[in-house]
Order: C-alpha cells, then sequence, then structure tokens
C-alpha cells in the first residue's frame, strides 16, 4: 500500500519529513539545537535521556552526525533505530 507524502511544518530548529501514517505528527529535530522540552518531545526519549544529550552536546560542542548520540548513556542501537528518522545533525 502507497500512502501520499505530505511535508510537515517546521520551526528553527526542525525540518521538513515527509510524513508517513506512522510519523504524521513527527518533525526532524535538530539535536544541536534542540532544548530538553524538544528533545522530550521525540518518542524514546524521556527528562533524564534529554539531559545527558544536553550534556553531551555541551561536551562535544555539537554532533557531527547523529550516530553520535549512541555516545549518549541509556542512547543504545535500539533506541537509535526508532529516533534516527526523527533527528537531524546540523
Amino acid at each position: 500500500m502507497t500512502l501520499p507524502v505530505t511535508m510537515a511544518t517546521h520551526s528553527s530548529t526542525q525540518e521538513e519529513v515527509p510524513e508517513t501514517e506512522e510519523s504524521s505528527h513527527q518533525k526532524r529535530l535538530n539535536i544541536n539545537t534542540a532544548t530538553k522540552e524538544e528533545l522530550m518531545s521525540i518518542d524514546g526519549i524521556g527528562e533524564t535521556i534529554a539531559s545527558r544529550i544536553l550534556t553531551k552536546r555541551e561536551e562535544l560542542g555539537s554532533f557531527k552526525i547523529i550516530e553520535q548520540i549512541t555516545e549518549v548513556d541509556g542512547i543504545g542501537q535500539k533506541t537509535f533505530d526508532k529516533i534516527k528518522n526523527y533527528i537531524t545533525a546540523e
């Protein structure tokens, strides 16, 4: 079954992502500029992990590639696979 593709709107830390049935309310979030609250809007990221992402971002200066988020304690391959389509590192 082919789903129609529409584009989601975006804010200053989010870019457009084609919508699917699964991601109809999700936007690609820039992990280098996102606030704690914005990070927590991603399914699978709670307050503790969001805080750890911000700490790691400060340590690194910025994430160069989204895969670096797996360096955050609590984000393993399973979580990364779940969130990778909703994040970007710009």
